[in-house]
């Protein structure tokens, strides 16, 4: 009875870990027969309750390392409460799970996903079927064999009842879907032998899983697809869609099966020669198909790391950290400006500017310093339904909004120019002016800075930043003009250089549009990578134009800066508390998560968040107040402010963000909390109420 015995510890240890964890009660449910027998013959030995009390034993080991610091009362509160805060769906949708599975352009429904789901089910009901119609299996112990394809069936069984339907779930399975391959691969080339339709069928089903498979995209989670080949659509080769061909030689292997089946009439069972060659040609083809996913994961990946050499892949942060060259991942990647004032570019001395100063030039036109929107918002994004880690509905498309702190306008102190807005990203009003043309719809508006004076080259100095807001004009990294995400008003850096010759002793060489990573209309920071600057160029200007007389269109900003950039890790530390939201904590294994102790947080100094989309429709969902999540004491306790970052080489990318927390009061005037601890004996159902939620 000790394999029993260490399969309920291991079985209920998994299903306090996670709902999930209920899959692990199959095989003990799968193999109840067994054990029974086994407890019936030692009792004859050993008395009726000795087999008993072993198994007794391990539930009750279990018990008292589950309930060592906790009692029944608040284990059942803890439950009741996850169900009424959710996500929670019944038991009799679990369908969803499969439909998600299936959604076009979702992570949940790539290929790599449903590969593994399908040929789960293909083993598990083919396997089934042969049982069910032959009895044994020649070369095979009926007794694991059922025990296997019941623990997969029960698994699939108590799945339904988890809360969440996420596709991602089905990665419990892969113990399970292993074993179950090789004994499919085995039995399918004994039918293979004995009947040259059924090897016909086996393959048509195997290619007709890898169309339906490669008609998702080649999508990972969050970094992991950077650099990947088809993260965004299905996988072609010279332009064809692998799908299309794939079911084409599906069809074909179906036509042959349906020429194999009929050709029984006149020409008889056709049994394939029992040989060495033959036995492994029936064999082999749910091995090939292995093979192919395999190889286009590995070599889609490898493809990412070469082609990304110079910039961050999960690929190359997983070989640095093997090799111990830098553990920290994500975090050595990471720019980061600490302080955006150190990077203001100064105006060069004896240049002529109207009212406004340097930033708005001789003579702007309807740009004035309060041209700023108050409170902007950024347009909703929308997700695919069944997005992981999100409490939206399962029915429909996610959309929501969410912006960086400090980043939606305000009014403030008044700066340097007369303006009265509020600056994003922590730049010093008394040091930044601000210029818009947000309200003039009655004339088109434009401006020319004046010049400003660019340091030396350096590698820790690879941009020229221009933080603006509204709707400004960009373009994609391959060129290419999106309306909904590049249209708006123009703001571009002219690059110079000194020369006495010019008109007023500047010679503009080029002017370029900014990298716009979004979302329009909130402050964000334009890049212009110094790399890519004319030869020689050594002073910069913005030139601004906004004929659009639409309440909509219109744009601000503030001066060019050449920050000198630190790595988030020298930003975070390793032992600072940081807010890592779930989506990126294991791309910064280096960071220290912010601890708690007897129901008392530590308060973090940072928050490291995702990219804008999966912000608005997951992370800020879980972690909300009305949810119980941390916002409950970060925005009660904690002022936010955004830090400007950026990921190394690669300046269009929308890797996520950093905001700085600091106390709104002062630690020195809110002392921490005086605990009381001590030790009071109660019955295990007890408890003082029930927690809030909100309905």
């Amino acid at each position: 009875l000790s394999p029993a015995a260490l399969a309920i510890v291991v079985a209920l240890l998994a299903a306090t870990v996670a709902p999930q964890g209920l899959i692990a009660l199959g095989p003990l449910l799968a193999g109840g027969r067994a054990i029974a027998r086994v407890v019936a013959v030692r009792r004859l030995r050993y008395g009726r309750f000795t087999p008993i009390a072993v198994l007794a034993a391990s539930v009750a080991g279990v018990l008292a390392f589950t309930f060592r610091d906790q009692t029944l009362a608040t284990v059942a509160e803890s439950a009741r409460i996850k169900y009424v805060v959710g996500p929670t769906i019944a038991w009799y949708q679990e369908f969803l799970r499969y439909y998600f599975l299936t959604v076009e352009s979702n992570v949940d429904g790539s290929l790599t996903r449903r590969i593994a789901v399908f040929i789960l089910l293909l083993c598990l009901f083919g396997t089934l079927a042969v049982l069910l119609r032959r009895g044994v299996l020649p070369g095979l112990a009926s007794g694991p064999v059922w025990r296997l394809i019941g623990s997969t069936a029960i698994g699939l069984l108590l799945l339904t009842f988890t809360p969440t339907k996420w596709a991602i779930q089905f990665g419990i399975f892969a113990g399970l879907s292993g074993a179950l391959g090789a004994v499919a691969a085995f039995t399918f080339a004994r039918v293979g032998l004995h009947s040259r339709r059924n090897l016909a069928l086996y393959v048509t089903a195997l290619l007709f899983i890898l169309a339906w498979s490669t008609s998702g995209i080649n999508g990972w989670f969050y970094v992991g697809n950077y650099g990947v080949p088809w993260f965004d659509k299905q996988p072609v080769i010279a332009s064809h869609p692998v799908t299309n061909m794939f079911l084409v030689l599906s069809v074909i292997t179906a036509l042959i099966a349906g020429w194999l089946h009929f050709r029984l009439d006149y020409a008889g069972h056709t049994e394939v020669e029992n040989t060495r060659r033959n036995r492994l040609l029936a064999s082999t083809p749910l091995m090939i198909v292995a093979a192919i996913m395999v190889i286009l994961e590995v070599t889609s990946m490898a493809k990412g790391v070469y082609a990304r050499s110079d910039t961050y892949t999960t690929g190359k942060a997983n070989l640095l950290a093997l090799t111990g060259s830098d553990p920290c991942a994500m975090a050595s990647d990471v720019l980061v400006e600490p302080d955006a004032n150190e990077g203001l570019l100064q105006p060069i001395p004896g240049q002529q500017a109207g009212k406004y100063g340097p930033l708005g030039g001789l003579d702007p036109v309807g740009f004035v310093p309060d041209g700023v929107r108050i409170g902007m918002t950024s347009l909703p994004v929308v997700g695919k339904p069944g997005l992981v880690n999100s409490d939206a509905s399962p029915n429909a498309p996610i959309m929501e909004v969410s912006d960086g702190a400090g980043t939606t306008g305000g009014v403030g102190p008044t700066g340097i120019n007369g303006s009265s807005m509020q600056l994003p990203f922590g730049l010093d009003p008394a040091r930044t002016p601000v210029m818009g043309s947000y309200g003039e719809n009655s004339i088109a508006a434009h401006l020319k800075s004046s010049w400003y004076e660019l340091p030396p080259p350096s590698p820790d100095r690879p941009l020229v930043v221009i933080s603006a807001a509204g709707a400004i004009w960009s373009f994609q990294q391959d060129g290419t003009f999106s309306p909904e995400i590049n249209y708006g008003q123009q703001l571009k850096l002219e690059w110079g250089v000194r020369d006495p010759r010019s008109p007023g002793g500047f010679k503009p060489l080029r002017q370029d549009y900014p990298i716009d990573i979004g979302p329009q209309t909130v402050w964000r920071n334009l890049r212009f990578p110094t790399k890519t600057a004319p030869p020689g160029a050594n002073v910069v200007r913005i030139v601004a134009d906004d004929p659009n007389l639409s309440s909509d269109q219109w744009l601000a900003f503030t001066p060019p800066r050449v920050p000198t950039l630190k790595t988030a890790q020298d930003l975070l530390g390793s032992d600072t508390p940081v807010l890592l939201d779930m989506a990126v904590a294991q791309n910064f294994p280096c960071q220290r998560p912010f601890s708690e102790h007897l129901g008392v947080a530590e308060l973090p100094k940072f928050r490291v968040m995702p990219e804008h989309k999966q912000v608005a429709t997951s992370s800020n969902m879980w972690m909300s107040a009305e949810d119980g999540g941390p916002f409950m004491f970060t925005t009660a306790l904690l002022r936010t402010s955004s830090v400007p970052t950026y990921l190394r080489n690669d300046w269009y990318r929308d890797w996520g963000s950093i905001e700085k927390y600091e106390p709104i009061v002062a630690p020195n005037l809110a002392p921490d909390a005086q605990l009381t601890e001590g030790t009071v004996v109660v019955n295990g159902w007890t408890r003082k109420g029930p927690i809030r939620a909100l309905p």
